[in-house]
């Protein structure tokens, strides 16, 4: 599991590295569960999609929102698919107004639409 997230200004967090180990188990477990639910024995709807097709997604929010979660984002996309790169538009703690960008993926389609499910 890569244990960093890029930010648009180039920072880098180590968010999985300032996690305790009790807690970088129990994210490592949340994740594989979730996987396991969402995922299963792999994404029918992902293999309609080319192998070879590289793709760009951005996720942004609905509502006004505080962001949450980067961790265990980061570990669900490591979990599908290690090259998909994550860049963060804001960061943990921060409140988003509505339809702020929080996150672009970049990688293979198939493992962003995987991703997705998560």
């Amino acid at each position: 599991m890569s244990k960093e997230n890029v930010f648009v200004d180039g920072s880098v967090s180590s968010d999985l590295n300032a996690l305790s180990d009790y807690e970088r188990q129990a994210l490592k477990e949340d994740v594989a569960q979730a996987y396991r639910e969402d995922v299963g024995s792999g994404d029918i709807t992902a293999r309609l999609i080319s192998e070879d097709a590289i793709a760009t997604a951005v996720v942004i929010s609905r509502e006004s929102a505080v962001v949450c979660g980067q961790p265990w984002a980061k570990a669900f996309a490591d979990k599908v698919d290690s090259s998909v790169v994550c860049e963060w538009h804001c960061n943990e703690g921060e409140l988003l107004a509505e339809n702020a960008k929080l996150l672009t993926l970049r990688g293979v389609a198939r493992s962003l639409l995987t991703i997705e499910r998560g």
